[in-house]
């Protein structure tokens, strides 16, 4: 009965010593399993920070990219307002001038008109001081 004895406690220690080993077995695996996801997780943490940092960038660009375009129609109305101002102030002066010269012809018009009533004065007088003088010149 002993060594059946015997038997039982080392059938039992082997046992116990392939569970140990099975338990280690298994507790290895899911360590590595574990290690691996942990590494798998890492390098997808990684690859996602990357993209974001591209993405980043990108929308950065895009931001300087619409500020440029900002700054640019920005000066191309200020210069199109400048075009306006003087645009406005040539029309302006255009419309003194146009005044200036439509006073000139009024003077003009004005001095011819004195001019000629005085020389037909003088060519009435005159005519009729010579018709006076030379009574058989045509009239």
């Amino acid at each position: 009965m002993r060594a059946e004895r015997d038997d039982q406690v080392r059938a039992r220690r082997e046992l116990e010593r392939e569970r140990r080993a099975e338990d280690e077995y298994f507790a290895r695996m899911w360590s590595e399993d574990a290690e691996a996801k942990a590494r798998k997780e890492e390098a997808e943490r990684r690859r996602q920070a990357e993209a974001n940092e591209q993405t980043a960038a990108v929308l950065q660009q895009q931001i300087a990219d619409v500020d440029e375009k900002r700054r640019h129609e920005k000066q191309l109305l200020d210069e199109q307002a400048q075009i306006l101002v003087s645009a406005t102030a040539s029309a302006t002066i255009l419309y003194q001038v146009a005044t200036v010269d439509c006073q000139l012809l009024f003077q003009m018009h004005d001095f011819i008109h004195i001019v000629y009533v005085v020389l037909h004065y003088t060519h009435t007088h005159t005519h009729a001081r010579l018709t006076a003088l030379c009574p058989g010149l045509p009239g």
